[in-house]
């Protein structure tokens, strides 16, 4: 056994105590004492008949837990055995200098640590630090805890390869939206204090391969949990204020804005910068919308390096004639709002590039698909046409 403190003495002593019955020669088991007759070695015991120390001749002991008298003892006489045993002490460490257990160490009451505890692992196969806790109360898995940017790490997990927290369902019925696990964090120490924030893996489906994180917050001081206001698809697909996409398509990004009055709002270099940059697979830029110190300007790809056969426009007069301006009003909007511009479909017969989707076109699940035109693409038709009919005007002068 071990021993915390001063080193105890090499030896023991015991005494049982017997009251013999008429012709008794046998003595084992609970003596008066109420210890249980055992020793180790028969060499180390002395045996007492009413206070006559007995020879080796007189009693036999090679049993290890009973004397036997070679002679009965009378009635009433009191036998007393006195066991002499070696106490090993497997380890002992000192309170002055420290030391180490070999074994296992059990405490009956409680244990108060006051500097670093250092766990070599919590159970009996671990061969390395598993946890660290510092004087001031951080915790540390897979190494000592850290303080980053003066920041102090309350707690720190360090994982030896891909995964560094996990966390667990703790049931195999999975279905859409069950919650896998959760980081939550509470405002003040207080366990009455409300979820301000929370980080949440869930399943999309019922496919336990398919998962969905979503993050949290609270901005109101009603009771209940706070309110969802992101969410990663099992696609890669992000929602904001929204658990579900309007379009039928997938979406890579998909922003309520709700009772906000803007939706997005960029910052960018307050002189010159771009708000956002458009890039191919292969990195090249294809266009960005950018800023001058005053002015917004939305760019395409227009580099002459970009662009090969190029030729004069000719013509240009009698393809601007096919277009049919018009004057109508959204669905969407009052009556009232009558606005200028293009029917999709009959601008993509004379300028195709300024016309997204076909005419009449429908998903997979007959909803329409909804046609588009960026109607900059009929200013180079707009531009020649105004250079022929300047020509010919200026033709006509010329004749007079």
């Amino acid at each position: 056994m071990a021993y915390i403190g001063t080193s105890p003495s090499n030896g023991v002593r015991r005494i049982h105590t017997y009251t013999a019955t008429a012709n008794q020669t046998t003595f084992t088991g609970s003596s008066t004492e109420g210890v249980t007759l055992t020793y180790a070695d028969t060499n180390y015991i002395d045996v007492f008949q009413n206070g006559v120390l007995l020879g080796s001749a007189d009693y036999t002991s090679t049993s290890g837990t009973s004397v036997v008298l070679a002679q009965g003892a009378s009635a009433d006489d009191l036998i007393v055995i006195v066991v002499y045993d070696v106490f090993s002490v497997a380890d002992t460490v000192s309170k002055t200098n420290g030391g180490s257990f070999d074994s296992a160490v059990t405490m009956s009451n409680n244990l108060t640590v006051s500097g670093a505890f250092t766990s070599q692992g919590i159970d009996d196969n671990a061969d390395a630090t598993a946890i660290t806790i510092d004087s001031s109360e951080n915790v540390g898995v897979g190494g000592t805890p850290n303080n980053f940017g003066g920041m102090t790490t309350s707690l720190e997990i360090k994982g030896t390869s891909d995964v560094e927290l996990s966390l667990h369902a703790t049931s195999d019925a999975m279905s859409d939206g069950a919650r896998i696990g959760q980081i939550v964090f509470n405002a003040g120490s207080d366990s009455t204090v409300p979820t301000v924030s929370a980080i949440k893996g869930s399943v999309s489906g019922t496919d336990e391969n398919k998962g969905i994180l979503s993050f949290h917050t609270r901005n109101t001081d009603t009771g209940g949990l706070p309110s969802e206001r992101m969410r990663i698809l099992s696609t890669g697909g992000v929602l904001m204020n929204r658990t579900s996409s309007n379009s039928s398509a997938s979406t890579t990004l998909d922003i309520d804005a709700g009772s906000n009055i803007y939706c997005i709002v960029m910052t960018a270099n307050p002189t010159n910068g771009a708000f956002v940059r458009f890039h191919k697979d292969d990195g090249s830029e294809i266009g960005s919308i950018d800023h001058t110190a005053s002015v917004t300007r939305y760019l395409t790809s227009s580099d002459h390096r970009l662009k090969e056969n190029v030729v004069a426009m000719e013509d240009a007069t009698t393809r601007l004639k096919q277009l049919q301006p018009k004057r109508f009003n959204f669905i969407a909007d009052s009556n009232d709002t009558t606005v200028d511009g293009f029917l999709a479909h009959e601008v993509q017969s004379v300028v195709p590039e300024a016309v997204s989707r076909t005419h009449n076109e429908v998903d997979d699940d007959g909803n329409p698909n909804y046609q588009g035109i960026d109607q900059s693409k009929l200013v180079p038709l707009l531009v020649k046409t105004i250079q022929e009919l300047e020509a010919r005007i200026t033709a006509l002068e010329n004749a007079e």
